[in-house]
């Protein structure tokens, strides 16, 4: 009841999107480059080609999600849509246990839970354009791990929630051992008596554990 119409219009529009792109007749197509999926809807009348129906979706999907598309959504996403709100934070603050708990399970019904699930199934179809853009990201907030204004703090806290979703698609691309001794332990200890401190250190805790064979390295 609390959540205001823009928010609903917003839910709805990023589960439309997750739903076309996770629709099992093309899934496996719309990550292909648009010279493929140009070629597989030409190819449609042949006996063993797919309906027409899905190889035109698949063609028309290839044609809409461009690199350049896809780095603007996965930008909109981490840098918009993955930010904690004033709401969320409140609603933390009074009982973070029932809080983590239903960000775990409310996805379609909140905006950030839901745009994860968008973040994770653009990763399995647009795998090298997404890690390069999260990538890319995660460097910019690296790049000044003591900036405690609460934009930065935010900010930085969704990246490296981006971050933990693609862990595992991530595992090779990101030298963690290396950022974790180095920005991300600068990140930690900048003012610990901030009040939004907190939420870093939660989402810090969550990459140790998705990154954990990292840090059985030899020297970490």
């Amino acid at each position: 009841g609390g959540v205001d119409h823009m928010e609903k219009l917003t839910i709805r529009c990023v589960l439309f999107v997750t739903n076309v792109l996770a629709c099992t007749q093309y899934h496996a197509r719309w990550s292909q480059s648009k010279k493929g999926a140009a070629a597989e809807a030409a190819a449609s009348s042949e006996a063993s080609a797919p309906p027409p129906s899905s190889a035109q979706a698949a063609h028309t999907l290839s044609q809409i999600l461009t690199d350049d598309a896809v780095r603007h959504l996965v930008t909109l996403l981490v840098s918009g849509y993955l930010i904690l709100q004033p709401g969320d934070l409140r609603e933390w603050n009074a009982d973070p246990e029932s809080f983590v708990n239903a960000d775990l399970s409310e996805e379609g019904l909140r905006v950030r839970p839901t745009s994860e699930n968008l973040l994770s199934t653009l990763m399995q179809g647009r795998k090298e354009v997404v890690a390069a853009v999260t990538l890319q990201m995660l460097n910019q907030v690296s790049s000044s791990p003591t900036d405690t204004s609460n934009t930065s703090i935010l900010l930085r806290e969704s990246v490296y929630s981006a971050v933990g979703l693609c862990s595992y698609d991530l595992q090779e691309l990101l030298a963690f051992s290396s950022w974790f001794q180095g920005s991300l332990q600068q990140a930690m200890a900048a003012q610990p008596a901030h009040p939004l401190h907190h939420v870093i250190r939660r989402r810090v805790a969550s990459l140790l554990a998705a990154f954990v064979d990292s840090l059985r390295e030899p020297g970490v």
